[in-house]
């Protein structure tokens, strides 16, 4: 842990001087008011997708399809009753896809054809629990799968001409395209019943909705957080006050602020989760004595008493005093990482109530899985995702935490804070090399060769004494495994060098290593003496 926090303070320092946080903060050119252009060519997964901006209802969505496996997706927010037709609309995309996923990227619905007799597609609901989602097209060429093997189908077959419901397997994980492929073109979404991505106060309620609070799961008032000596303070189950009863008109709350908005997005849909987790804990619809159970977007204190009725929730599944040694709890900060610590615990509470980390209630809307792990963990990633840094593990993993640990430490290590050995080269003599390599018996130099920049070899199994970073190209001969605990270390062979390196960063065949003896019957003797070592 303190490995990840000094890493996460270096790199932030690092980021500030070379002014990584000028460029990350350039955005788009300004869009027309109530559109978005797609911006270069639009990602295909979530974990790609920069959210939409701007002011005001999102009511056009323009892009292009460019190739018969091109899908461009982008983030929105969804406020109620929905819809999303390229019926109709501008471009010459003639055969349209239209695919619905969740802040999770699990599949809500898509659509092929609109009808019989169409080719373009349209998307309807009467009511969806407001919140994040991504909203996809292609060129009807394209079908998004899940599973370890990217085959598990997210989305039925047909028919066509319907809106299909999803199967719930899993968030996606590839597009398979098939034919007859498109030759792509232009496309126009119209879209009702959405706002911008990026979450700003000013876009959550659509055109003609009302401005009170969304209904929730259990009929119970929002309340309004007044100051103690408030003589119209009510309890958490009060109605108006004397004031307000007497036609008095109410002081206008403070308006949101950029940063709050931001985390706007996390926080509709961990009071979304939060009122599921509640219905699983009491299928009466019950909730504990002082639940508000507000959804005003436009309150200040949003954050705040979501995070009071996940501590009441919290009460009465475990004890008053005790919580989970993970748990954040409420801890001052910026408003987004209130909000990324509220679904933090949230995930915790639902691993109790549902008795699992990998299954959730029915509607359940999630967020980044990354709020499942440590704040150092998150820090880290964020930061380095700035640069050009992405995190391809598997969510779905029990291990997922620790898995983006290691991939983001491991790329600020090999790119960041040692991003090259040519320094060292540069400073080690012919005479030194011919010296360090003195006594070495010669190994016999095999097939394998290093393919990434961040494969580390370390002089011990378990990866705590570093040796270096085994340069691109170099040639290596595996030697054996280690078989404990299900270990991805291997111990290999090399000019000048015998260590343990991850055979995954090494990319070595699965068979290849699977097959390898174990190290403890033909033991090891760790060296390394070419110039990348430390």
């Amino acid at each position: 842990m303190h490995r990840i926090r000094l890493i996460v303070s270096m790199i932030i320092i690092l980021a500030l001087l070379l002014g990584i946080a000028a460029v990350v903060g350039a955005g788009p050119a300004a869009q027309e008011i109530g559109s978005w252009q797609e911006v270069g060519d639009a990602p295909a997964f979530p974990a790609q997708v920069l959210p939409t901006s701007g002011d005001g209802a999102l009511t056009t969505i323009r892009g292009e399809i460019v190739g018969q496996d091109d899908v461009d997706m982008y983030q929105i927010l969804i406020t109620g009753s929905f819809s999303a037709t390229t019926v109709g609309t501008d471009g010459s995309l003639a055969d349209t896809q239209l695919y619905l996923f969740n802040s999770g990227g699990v599949g809500v619905a898509t659509n092929d054809n609109a009808g019989p007799n169409e080719t373009r597609s349209r998307l309807s609901f009467d009511a969806l629990q407001p919140g994040l989602y991504y909203l996809a097209i292609s060129g009807a060429t394209s079908d998004p799968v899940t599973g370890t093997s990217n085959t598990d189908p997210i989305f039925p077959a047909g028919p066509i001409d319907q809106q299909l419901e999803a199967f719930g397997v899993g968030a996606l994980s590839a597009w398979n395209s098939s034919p007859p492929f498109t030759r792509g073109g232009t496309y126009t979404i119209a879209v009702a019943g959405a706002a911008y991505g990026d979450g700003d106060a000013q876009t959550i309620i659509a055109p003609g909705q009302s401005t009170e609070a969304p209904t929730q799961p259990d009929p119970i008032e929002p309340v309004t957080v007044v100051p103690p000596d408030d003589p119209t303070e009510e309890s958490a189950g009060g109605g108006s006050s004397a004031a307000a009863g007497a036609g008095e008109a109410a002081a206008p709350a403070p308006a949101i602020g950029v940063e709050q908005s931001e985390a706007l997005p996390t926080l509709v849909n961990a009071r979304n989760d939060l009122e599921l987790l509640a219905n699983q804990v009491n299928p009466g619809g019950g909730r504990p004595g002082g639940w508000n159970g507000s959804i005003n977007v436009e309150d200040t204190q949003l954050a705040l008493l979501i995070r009071l009725d996940l501590e009441l929730l919290a009460n009465s599944v475990f004890d008053i005093n005790a919580r989970p040694d993970d748990w954040f709890g409420a801890v001052p900060s910026n408003p987004l990482a209130v909000a990324r610590d509220l679904r933090h615990d949230l995930e915790l509470l639902a691993d109790e109530v549902v008795g699992s980390a990998q299954a959730r209630p029915n509607g359940w809307t999630g967020d980044d899985p990354l709020m499942r792990c440590g704040r150092a963990t998150q820090a880290l990633v964020q930061v380095l995702q700035r640069v050009d840094f992405q995190l391809n593990v598997d969510f779905t993993q029990p291990d997922y935490c620790a898995q983006a640990e290691i991939a983001a430490s491991r790329y600020a290590e090999t790119r960041i804070l040692q991003p090259s050995v040519s320094a060292l080269e540069d400073a080690i003599s012919e005479t030194q090399l011919e010296e360090a390599l003195a006594g070495v018996d010669p190994v016999d130099v095999g097939p394998n060769q290093i393919t990434t920049d961040y494969a580390v070899g370390f002089f011990d199994r378990n990866a705590r004494e570093r040796a270096g970073v085994i340069p691109v190209d170099t040639a290596y001969t595996p030697i054996a495994r280690s078989f404990v605990g299900g270990s991805n270390m291997m111990l290999v062979r090399g000019d000048g060098f015998e260590l343990f390196v991850d055979h995954t960063t090494a990319i070595l065949d699965d068979e290849i290593f699977d097959e390898l003896p174990d190290v403890d019957e033909v033991g090891a003797t760790p060296t390394c003496s070419p110039r990348w070592c430390n």
